[in-house]
């Protein structure tokens, strides 16, 4: 790939991200906010323009506990704390890829080389993650009351 063509691939991906993080934060201030989350927001949004999908994943599961641990303190695991905010069954799909990144196991998604069709579904993995990542940093616990 020519440098143009990186430098637009990024600047396209870059785009799309922030079209994503629009559509969720517009209208939308947070007073006691994580600035450990918000920053893992940019680096996971980075990750992302590069390609770099794994590190974004990770990250994502990453900022998810920073914004958690900032709610409700350091002690527990991220499972407990997902659990206290109310996010187990939107999350967990989250931590098993995380999970299939970082350890080694036969169920590992890390391929040195990916196909195109591979490349897609980590493209859609990440957009779903950065939907999850904003949903929680703007409402760590969850509402569980009807609107």
């Amino acid at each position: 790939m020519s440098d143009q063509e990186l430098l637009k691939s990024f600047k396209d991906k870059f785009k799309e991200f922030r079209t994503i993080e629009a559509s969720l934060v517009f209208g939308r201030y947070k007073d006691d906010s994580c600035t450990k989350a918000f920053s893992l927001l940019r680096d996971m949004e980075l990750s992302y323009a590069i390609g770099a999908y794994y590190a974004c994943l990770v990250i994502a599961c990453t900022s998810i506990e920073a914004c958690l641990s900032h709610e409700f303190g350091d002690k527990g695991t991220l499972g407990s704390k997902l659990e206290k905010a109310g996010y187990t069954t939107e999350a967990n799909w989250l931590r098993e890829v995380r999970n299939s990144i970082v350890h080694k196991n036969d169920s590992s998604i890390v391929q040195h080389h990916f196909s195109e069709e591979h490349e897609q579904e980590l493209k859609e993995l990440c957009r779903k993650a950065f939907v999850l990542v904003h949903t929680i940093y703007y409402e760590p616990v969850k509402n569980t009351e009807p609107a």
